[in-house]
């Protein structure tokens, strides 16, 4: 397996800049599982593995979205690795 699989805990984190609430993907579900590539220290959100990838495919089947990624630390607040 070239990938990681996580169950998503909360579907924000808390962005230093503004202390605000932010998110990679408003579809994310929690308690569903996703894939991610690490990739120079970044996880790139990889829809098209995600066990759950029927969050991001539209009415028409496609999967949608932008690539997304997140450093270590918003990661570990949204996610834990199986």
């Amino acid at each position: 397996m070239d990938y990681i699989l996580a169950r998503c805990k909360k579907a924000t984190y808390t962005w230093e800049d503004d202390g605000k609430q932010h998110t990679i993907d408003h579809r994310l579900v929690v308690g569903n599982v996703y894939a991610f590539d690490l990739i120079d220290g970044t996880y790139w959100l990889n829809r098209y593995k995600s066990p759950d990838v029927a969050d991001f495919v539209n009415e028409d089947g496609f999967i949608i979205g932008n690539q997304r990624g997140l450093c270590k630390k918003y990661f570990d607040e949204m996610f834990n690795i199986l």
